[in-house]
């Protein structure tokens, strides 16, 4: 039976809410009819069948209560958020049908027809009585039944006080999470009931264990300090459970803490720096009409290279990854895009290693221009894997190049980063091996690369941007900063003088596909991101920005603490965007091409060839290290900052 009834529901809460509004109205009529009714059958003391001049009662039970009924919203509310208030305006509204309902009766007596007077009184009586009787009723199995057709995660609220009431009752309808108890530090509320829910001890959150159905702590203390509120949630976590943390619904509104789940920074106030305009033309020039492929699709960098040629009129995108989820993710984001541009989408799952799904990829579509933005890019991971780094780095560009050569593809563009110029991690020495080949596929007239069987005439146009870091890309220090500031803090940051090139990650693709539309064959772009940030301005911007202040010696009582950690192994003090100084200008004025060695095509490849069968924990070859003017750095002063 239950079941039957939850199908109802789901099919009552499918319907638009005009439609349900109008099931509750016929409801309402029906409810009056049968109050006058039995008004009747109590007054008469028996059965009543209404005669004809009777019936016009009957009608006007069913139509006097609508006014009232409309005026104080009793069909704009949700049943199953229906609270006090709502109540109080069920009640008004009843207290004024009352009224109209005897004015009506008494106006219907007078022209003729004679009814008990004892009607007027009994109707909205038992009216009122089914009125409110139904309404709680349908409250009732509306909240039993989104219990029994959810998921809900159990939720237990650290704190028994007015926020952490309110987050209860906000709750009690959720179809997501429930609150099954509440924890507070005041022994004289243990054993007490808030809501319908019990206070216990911090104990006994301890003895319940994280192997429990708890789902997670959330802590209602708006009152802490940010430090306190950190060492709690530590507490917490010690115990093995996840915990969030809720700030006060007054400094929600005041605007004292402004941070939202999914970020609002300012990328412009973050880079002290205006944002660079992007050059329309030159955007339409390099994508519109034309078939786009993008490898690392669902990356931070890639995904808006997706967004941006089907903004500038790519006729057919191509999205490549290996990760389904991501991938995933971006179709269902873009294809109402693809289809108000008349522009075919394509999301393809490949891994740029595999050279011959590459290939395959490539002749099925025959992309006009590939952006190549699928790498490692996170120094500590690469530095800790080095094979698996330069597989995909390195060899898996040189696999999406061949293939784009052999499928006579117009443009290829690689995405490079400033951690490639005088590497000192495995990671930057990819990304700078990987720039190499580039250089000499771009400026080879005839190539053969391993695995051909012909040379093939170039007819593809190879080059390379490079930019520093993209703020609120994944893995970034923004995304990062930003759990910390949500946790409560510190802020991690690796040296007080460490500083990097910042820019947002739409001005970023913008100027990689303008880059490519200059591009003649064989350049290295570098994007003009400004003078670099120190990683510590850019903390505290952030704290400024979220409303909080720093915690220093000279201000203890501030919310959030920086913590110096020390540069990890491969990590710079400071970051570079060119080797050497000659730098040549474009068309367009913040984006430069940087005149740097090369290697011919044949020595490249035979200086490389070691690199495949590189062992795991393989330090790199000493002539290939000279070559790329590799430096590794394990301490927490790089050699530029030594020398």
């Amino acid at each position: 039976m239950l079941k039957f009834v939850a199908i109802i529901n789901r099919f009552m809460d499918s319907l638009p809410r005009n439609s349900r509004q109008i099931a509750l109205l016929a409801f309402d009529m029906a409810a009056g009819a049968f109050a006058t009714w039995l008004a009747y059958s109590v007054r008469l003391e028996t059965f009543h069948v209404p005669d004809r001049e009777q019936l016009l009662l009957y009608v006007a039970s069913m139509l006097v209560f609508i006014p009232p009924f409309v005026r104080f919203g009793l069909y704009r509310s949700l049943l199953r958020f229906n609270n006090y208030h709502a109540a109080e305006s069920t009640l008004l509204a009843l207290l004024v049908h009352g009224c109209l309902f005897f004015l009506v009766f008494s106006f219907l007596h007078e022209l003729g027809p004679r009814f008990p007077r004892s009607v007027a009184l009994l109707q909205p009586i038992y009216f009122g009585i089914l009125v409110l009787a139904s309404r709680f009723a349908l409250r009732t199995i509306v909240r039993k039944l989104v219990k029994l057709d959810a998921d809900h995660k159990r939720i237990v609220v650290w704190g028994a006080n007015s926020l952490g009431g309110h987050i209860a009752a906000t709750l009690t309808g959720s179809t997501t999470h429930r609150v099954i108890a509440f924890i507070d530090e005041n022994q004289e509320h243990w054993g007490g009931i808030l809501g319908k829910h019990r206070i216990y001890g911090p104990e006994w959150l301890a003895r319940t264990g994280p192997k429990s159905d708890i789902h997670e702590v959330l802590i209602a203390m708006p009152h802490l300090t940010r430090s306190d509120a950190a060492r709690l949630r530590t507490r917490i976590e010690a115990m093995g459970f996840k915990v969030n943390w809720i700030p006060a619904i007054e400094d929600l509104l005041s605007g004292k803490f402004r941070i939202a789940a999914s970020g609002e920074f300012d990328p412009v106030k973050l880079l002290n720096r205006p944002v660079i305009a992007p050059d329309e033309a030159l955007m339409r020039n390099c994508v519109a009409g034309r078939v786009v492929l993008v490898t690392g699709a669902g990356g931070s960098i890639g995904s808006e290279l997706c967004r941006q040629a089907l903004a500038f009129g790519a006729r057919h995108l191509i999205m490549v990854d290996q990760s389904e989820r991501l991938l995933f993710q971006m179709t269902q984001e873009l294809q109402p895009r693809a289809i108000a541009g008349k522009a075919a989408l394509s999301p393809r799952l490949g891994n740029v290693r595999i050279l011959s799904a590459m290939q395959q990829i490539m002749a099925e579509f025959r992309p006009d221009i590939v952006f190549h933005a699928a790498a490692y890019k996170h120094v500590p991971i690469v530095e800790a894997n080095p094979a698996e780094g330069m597989a995909t780095n390195l060899f898996g560009t040189l696999n999406i190049a061949q293939a784009a050569l052999e499928a006579g593809v117009g443009r290829f563009v690689f995405v490079s980063t400033d951690k490639a110029v005088r590497p000192s991690s495995m990671m930057g020495a990819s990304k700078r091996l990987a720039e190499l080949g580039i250089q000499a596929l771009g400026n080879e007239a005839v190539i053969r690369l391993p695995g051909m069987e012909q040379p093939v005439a170039r007819g593809t146009v190879f080059c390379a941007v490079r930019f520093g870091n993209v703020l609120d890309s994944s893995g970034s220090v923004v995304p990062i900063f930003r759990q910390q500031i949500l946790a409560g803090g510190p802020l991690t940051v690796r040296h007080a003088d460490a500083t990097r090139y910042f820019m947002a990650i739409p001005e970023a693709a913008q100027l990689v596909i303008q880059a490519a539309a200059m591009a003649e064959g064989g350049e290295i772009f570098v994007l003009d991101m400004g003078k670099p940030v120190r990683i510590i301005d850019l903390a505290r911007r952030m704290i400024a920005a979220a409303g909080l202040s720093e915690a220093t010696d000279a201000n203890p009582d501030g919310d959030i603490a920086i913590q110096i950690t020390g540069l990890k192994a491969g990590e710079k003090l400071h970051e570079e965007l060119v080797i050497g100084t000659e730098l040549r200008p474009t068309m367009h004025p913040k984006i430069t091409s940087a005149h740097e060695k090369s290697v011919p095509l044949a020595d490249y490849l035979t200086l490389i060839e070691p690199l495949r069968a590189m062992h795991p924990r393989q330090p790199l070859p000493g002539d290939i290290a000279s070559v790329i003017d590799y430096a590794p750095s394990n301490h927490s002063i790089d050699r530029q900052a030594a020398e």
